[in-house]
């Protein structure tokens, strides 16, 4: 017996250790608090219990917001296309010949197909399915995978019929206690800590608001904390209309709630400033859309990204509700691209039943021929930065047609778990890819992506190498890994529940800062970003050792000559130890071009190579780059089969003891990767180390390199065929003589805090604020002068 009882406890005890461990686990796997779990069984037993109704009160997490004007009475408030069709106002007809053939709106199964079936045929047949499917819907709140529930679909559903007569009273009543459940399961979630903004919060809260929207006169008990978490969610977008997890992840998981949510506003609401917010950021959303789109119709990735960056499947539907709520025809002529790249593919076929509801034909008065960007060639700007103060994205292109150069460059701070570390990064594209993104997606808590992808060294940016540099991140993260690359801030897991709190967290640990743009100018001439990046490193403002940082300033700025089509990059790092080494990375899908190349590790094909050369080709297929990098010593070369992934994890390359990540990337993946990336390094024993990257695309044939660098006091004077560049350095004055005529002349590299007086020929011309300076050709040569106050 004592034996048994012994037994009996020891068992007793493990099993209480399982569960705990195996709660943990869960806990963590599905991103959820003991508060959320204690508020989900409340929300199970509140119709059996009254005492708990307290309990579940809702509570206004965001007192600051302004409530919204007042609902819409008559008409379906989600979709305005939906009231079009009910009323007569648009019909089957509209859509021309044998669209909604190939596009059925009855094809498919579930609660919106059938709505969109009944709307398409308004017969007894397609009435009674839908009634049958919308008193039947179960729903389901469970929180699995990042599935956030289907209480959007009976909102969808009800909001179009409640005010016609498929539903009795008591069914509407029926329906609208639903709808209420999940508004409380909604708050649960939401008034608690575990889901993030830029995450799954903003799903929810979408979701949230499209059940409370679709109930005829919803409870006032409820609305200031629905409201509030509404207003939230466009702070967010407002701050970042370019979604910071990447292109996939919004696509796939919150595009089309969070637009049914912003359209439901601009539909179901009266006048109000906010409506006026919220059109702008559909506006906003949508053009992020088209600029991020690369020549050959693909997104050029951020973040953790996946397979539907090539457009496929789930954006047209998106562009659709954003074009029939902003009645914007840019957008209707990007969902006819998308249509004539994929054609019905461009509807996933689970999805079809939306085009009906969403595709708002009378938009398409500029028919769309080809399946390129060619048609907004003179329409749209050639650049556009999305998130300019905080997030800090920009698209440029040398024009919308198929051979033009495209580029992104990054600069902004961290909002979510699949944001990478990539301030100051950047990508060309000409014809096919020629610098890239050398991130892939595999396994999330993988040694590729913790140790190697989400990292700095896997970007087209800055590298500060300290040997032996600590980069305690969390427990994931098995070994200390230096790669020279930014903070690493939130690599596995976010909790922000408001701007507010990110505002906090920016400037405190974990500290969410990164770099920032410091000025900017597009014009038809050229595309100009100066930015900041110091504090997305261990810098004077901030180390997370606690130590003096490894730098004082970091700064990149990105100037695209579009006459010329030449890009420059030019990098200013003050380093606190001159022993600390500084490298500009550019990674490409194929092996450089470079002369006297010497084999330092493996094999010419597979290792790691050095060259005394600064200047190299890049070739992919028919697309071709020819590049320079001035005041850099000497460029590295890895890459090949055992070395694309290859992280010198000490921060010292001295001698060559570092990891090839591989864990966690599939044989796909590892197919589709880009193999090479090139290293420049500045002078080695120095701490100010200032290089300049130009980069000459082409198709067909390499250019001939014609640029040069000459000698100026004050500034490095970069001259092309048709441009002269003075690049200062901002602590010195800049004097410069005989400067060659017929030829434009750009001055870069102020101070942008500063001011300056600026002559030529010593005749003083205007007082200047730094960012960039466009001198017209002149007839003679000219002496300028630009003098600092």
């Amino acid at each position: 017996m004592k034996l048994l009882k012994i037994y009996i406890f020891c068992v007793g005890i493990i099993a209480h250790i399982a569960l705990l461990v195996g709660g943990y686990v869960l806990m963590n796997k599905y991103n959820l608090s003991l508060q959320y779990i204690f508020n989900r069984g409340l929300v199970s037993i509140k119709d059996k219990s009254p005492y708990v109704k307290e309990l579940l009160a809702p509570t206004t997490i965001y007192p600051d917001y302004q409530p919204v004007a007042k609902f819409n009475s008559n008409t379906p408030r989600i979709l305005s296309q939906v009231e079009k069709l009910l009323n007569g106002h648009l019909h089957n007809s509209d859509f021309g010949k044998n669209k909604l053939k190939r596009y059925f709106p009855c094809y498919n199964q579930g609660l919106p197909g059938k709505l969109s079936c009944w709307i398409y045929k308004r017969d007894s047949d397609s009435k009674r399915a839908l009634k049958k499917e919308i008193l039947g819907l179960k729903l389901d709140l469970s929180n699995k995978n990042s599935f956030y529930g289907n209480g959007w679909e009976l909102a969808f559903a009800y909001d179009a019929v409640k005010n016609t007569d498929i539903l009795t009273v008591a069914e509407r009543t029926l329906i609208e206690k639903k709808l209420l459940k999940a508004i409380g399961y909604y708050l649960s979630v939401l008034n608690d800590n575990s889901v993030s903004l830029w995450h799954g919060r903003a799903e929810i809260t979408a979701q949230l608001w499209l059940s409370y929207i679709a109930i005829l006169d919803p409870p006032k008990a409820i609305q200031a904390d629905v409201e509030s978490h509404f207003s939230e969610l466009i702070k967010a977008l407002e701050l970042a209309p370019a979604w910071p997890e990447g292109f996939n992840y919004w696509i796939n998981s919150r595009a089309l709630s969070i637009t049914l949510a912003l359209s439901s506003f601009v539909n179901g609401t009266g006048d109000s400033v906010l409506k006026n917010r919220v059109l702008k950021t559909l506006n906003d959303i949508g053009y992020w859309h088209i600029y991020a789109t690369r020549p050959d119709i693909s997104i050029e990735p951020i973040g953790d990204e996946g397979a539907r960056i090539d457009l496929k499947d789930e954006t047209r539907r998106v562009i659709d509700i954003i074009a029939q709520t902003t009645k914007n025809k840019d957008f209707s002529q990007f969902s006819q691209l998308l249509e004539k790249k994929h054609g019905l593919e461009s509807y996933y076929r689970s999805y079809r039943w939306g085009y009906y509801l969403f595709h708002n034909p009378k938009l398409d008065t500029n028919l769309v021929t080809s399946d390129t960007l060619s048609m907004f060639q003179y329409l749209l700007p050639e650049a556009r930065t999305f998130g300019e103060k905080y997030y800090g994205l920009s698209f440029i292109r040398e024009n919308w047609l198929p051979d033009g150069t495209f580029m992104n460059f990054k600069a902004g701070d961290v909002f979510t778990h699949h944001a990478h570390y990539d301030a100051g990064h950047f990508t060309l594209f000409k014809g096919k890819p020629l610098i890239v993104n050398s991130s892939v997606y595999g396994s999330f808590f993988g040694e590729n992506r913790l140790n190697y992808s989400i990292r700095t060294i896997s970007k087209n940016s800055i590298i500060i190498q300290k040997n032996n540099e600590s980069v305690k991140v969390n427990r994931f993260f098995k070994k200390n890994v230096a790669d020279g690359g930014q903070r690493i801030v939130l690599p596995t897991g976010s909790a922000i529940q408001s701007v507010s709190q990110w505002y906090e967290k920016r400037v405190s640990t974990p500290m969410l800062i990164g770099g920032s743009i410091l000025s900017s100018s597009f014009t038809e001439s050229y595309a100009f970003i100066k930015a900041d990046l110091t504090k997305a490193y261990n810098s004077t403002w901030y180390d997370e050792n606690d130590e003096e940082g490894k730098v004082s300033t970091t700064e990149r700025t990105f100037f695209y000559l579009r006459e010329e089509d030449i890009l420059f990059i030019s990098d200013s790092v003050d380093t606190i130890n001159p022993k600390y080494t500084v490298k500009s990375i550019l990674h490409m899908v194929n092996k450089p071009l470079v002369d006297n190349l010497n084999v330092l590790v493996g094999t010419e094909n597979n290792g790691i190579l050095s060259s005394e050369s600064t200047s190299f080709k890049v070739e992919n297929s028919e697309a071709k780059l020819v590049g320079t990098i001035f005041n850099a010593s000497k460029m590295r070369i890895i890459g090949g089969s055992d070395y694309k992934f290859y992280v010198e994890a000490d921060g010292d390359d001295t001698t060559f003891n570092g990891e090839n990540y591989t864990e966690g990337v599939t044989d796909r993946l590892d197919q589709k990767s880009a193999s090479w990336r090139l290293e420049a390094i500045s002078d080695e024993v120095k701490s100010k180390h200032e290089m300049i990257t130009v980069l000459q695309p082409s198709i067909g044939s390499f250019r001939e390199d014609t640029v040069v660098k000459k000698q100026a006091e004050g500034a490095y004077l970069i001259e092309t065929e048709k441009s002269i560049i003075l690049i200062s350095n901002a602590q010195s004055n800049i004097v410069v003589k005989n400067i060659t005529p017929q030829k434009k002349i750009y001055i870069m590299g102020l101070d942008v805090k500063a001011e300056y007086t600026f002559h030529v020929d010593e005749m003083p011309v205007m007082n200047i604020q730094g960012g960039i300076i466009e001198i017209p050709h002149q007839d003679k040569r000219v002496n300028i002068s630009i003098t600092k106050h």
